[in-house]
């Protein structure tokens, strides 16, 4: 009997092992197709403008759209054969966000997930800056000793994690931090990841997949991917716990000295690296300056249904700026 329910275990082990290799081959070969399928689509747009004549836009509006990421590079590429574009961009590249956490594993996806804003915007005007400043009047957007004018304005700023201050503190947002993290994170053997949602759940699991022998612990409060309803977040727990993930609910007040971090609950914490992928918060400061009726409580920026500010007609938003309430 006891031979029996030792092979029952070893089986069902086995089973999961299984399922577990299965849904990491599904992973990679959905990652490349997508990743195929988008420069695919990059291609046909790149000959389809190379072939076109180039447009007459002289005498055209004139569109800026502030920031460079999904939502702007959509406009960017809708209007710039119909109109003045300006790209406004605090990077000369667009970077494809999905794809971006796999960088701690394998850097050389880079060039995969990179392309620069004038390969496929040939008729849009590029400024590598940060806005400083924005103005419904006079209607213009500014930056580090430059005005751009607008006729109308496409606010594409997006959202930004949580700031934790410190050495060997990293973010899961964008690919640079990511991949100055990875000579640490192969030193590392306390690793903290810090946020429950998609990007801290996603990134806990490459690295747990890619250094199996290191201590990860994910630090979250509240419900685990409560956005995605508790089926999902109950199936993430096990697959992180059967993965070697320590997972605790609690959050990270403050860095108490070099490796040392605080907890909520009074405990401190010991980690050789952190990530912070914490709830993202709108880029709106710049929007809620010019426009300060137009920002609820959480910072969102609220539109009416053409993504029009109410009172400024002329001034769109788009993204993880826009409010849903």
């Amino acid at each position: 009997m006891g031979d029996t329910a030792v092979g029952k275990r070893s089986g069902s082990s086995l089973h999961g092992s299984m399922r577990f290799w299965i849904y990491k081959a599904l992973f990679t070969v959905l990652h490349y197709v997508l990743t195929v399928v988008l420069y695919l689509w990059l291609a046909i747009l790149w000959v389809s403008r190379v072939i076109l004549p180039t447009p007459n836009t002289k005498d055209k509006a004139r569109v800026v759209v502030v920031g460079g990421g999904f939502s702007g590079v959509i406009v960017a590429d809708q209007l710039e054969r119909y109109f003045r574009v300006t790209l406004i961009d605090t990077k000369n590249y667009y970077e494809y966000t999905p794809s971006i956490l796999r960088l701690i594993s394998e850097p050389g996806l880079l060039s995969h997930i990179r392309m620069q804003h004038k390969q496929y915007l040939p008729h849009t005007k590029v400024h590598v800056g940060a806005a400083r400043s924005i103005s419904v009047s006079p209607a213009e957007v500014t930056t580090d000793g430059k005005a751009f004018p607008y006729d109308y304005l496409a606010l594409c700023t997006g959202s930004s994690a949580r700031v934790l201050n410190g050495p060997r503190i990293y973010y899961g947002d964008n690919g640079d931090s990511l991949l100055h993290a990875r000579p640490e994170l192969l030193k590392a053997k306390q690793v903290l990841v810090i946020g429950g949602g998609p990007v801290g759940v996603e990134l806990a699991a490459e690295i747990a997949v890619a250094y199996p022998t290191k201590h990860i612990r994910l630090a979250y409060k509240g419900s685990l991917l409560s956005r995605y309803g508790s089926q999902v977040g109950a199936y993430a727990m096990k697959w992180l716990k059967a993965n070697g993930v320590e997972v605790l609910n609690t959050s990270v007040e403050a860095q108490q000295d070099l490796g040392v971090f605080q907890m909520d609950n009074g405990e401190s914490l010991h980690a050789d690296i952190v990530f912070c992928c914490t709830g993202a918060k709108p880029n709106s400061k710049l929007v809620a300056s010019a426009c300060p009726d137009a920002t609820n409580e959480s910072g969102y920026i609220r539109t009416n249904e053409y993504l029009q500010i109410e009172k400024h007609k002329n001034v769109f938003v788009a993204g993880d700026l826009t409010a849903f309430d």
